[in-house]
């Protein structure tokens, strides 16, 4: 036997017209009646709350409630896509922003390496405006600014990489090539130093070092930079030797000399 549950919120009276059993349940203050169509017939309800009178059949009653309850459903999926819809939005933003930023990188880098200075230019704004954030946009502003010749703005940039731990590298070798590109020894010296403090490994850093105390007659120095170059992997067993010999014999003539010198 099927069986309809009719809900209603004040003093609602359910009339029952042609073989129909009419119960009142109340549960929450609510009138719930139970229409139970009887074997000898389909029946029909009649609903009167306050003034107002609706006749029907149950299995209209049925199909009206179940369109209340999809007109509900389909309401509820839009309200909470509109909800949602400001965010993913946001998100579309986000992400379009990203690519654009990352493709103003790729072709600036690839202005530079063409020498297209204006191309470059023009992709590092772009870049800035873009992708702030990214690390390569740093580098992109200062090897354009370097490609057009802006000492200071490429020092600038230089600096700003120096003072992030995962660009400090970056950083000294760009103020590096800077300071001996305008024949700045004792800037070009303290900065390879302080690279190979950093990152041992680095040869450019372990390279200059090692030239610039040999330069100013630093030959014990010079020996520690060329053990730590060997034990770096930055030269081989055979070169170690080769020039581990030159230093020991420059020293020794060093030595000799300021031997001379206080006879």
């Amino acid at each position: 036997m099927s069986v309809l549950l009719v809900c209603a919120v004040g003093p609602v009276h359910v009339l029952a017209r042609r073989h129909l059993v009419v119960r009142r349940i109340p549960i929450l203050e609510a009138h719930v009646l139970a229409v139970e169509p009887q074997p000898d017939g389909p029946g029909g309800v009649e609903i009167v709350w306050l003034d107002y009178r609706i006749t029907t059949s149950v299995a209209v009653l049925a199909a009206t409630i179940a369109l209340i309850v999809a007109a509900f459903l389909v309401l509820w999926t839009l309200l909470g896509a509109l909800i949602r819809a400001p965010g993913k939005i946001s998100h579309y933003f986000a992400i379009r922003r990203i690519t654009n930023g990352q493709r103003a990188i790729t072709r600036g880098l690839i202005a530079i390496g063409a020498g297209d200075v204006r191309a470059a230019t023009k992709y590092s704004q772009e870049a800035k405006r873009l992708a702030h954030d990214n690390p390569l946009t740093l580098l992109l502003t200062a090897q354009s600014a370097q490609l057009s010749g802006d000492r200071v703005a490429a020092e600038r940039a230089f600096e700003q990489m120096m003072a992030r731990p995962d660009l400090k590298v970056i950083g000294l070798h760009g103020m590096f090539v800077e300071a001996r590109n305008h024949n700045d020894a004792v800037s070009a010296q303290a900065l390879a130093e302080e690279a190979v403090k950093a990152s041992p490994s680095l040869g450019w850093a372990g390279q200059a070092v090692l030239e610039f105390r040999c330069a100013a007659d630093d030959w014990s120095g010079a020996i520690e930079a060329l053990d730590r170059n060997k034990a770096n992997g930055l030269i081989d067993k055979v070169t170690h030797r080769r020039q581990r010999a030159v230093l020991l014999t420059a020293q020794a003539r060093s030595l000799a000399k300021i031997g001379r010198a206080h006879v």
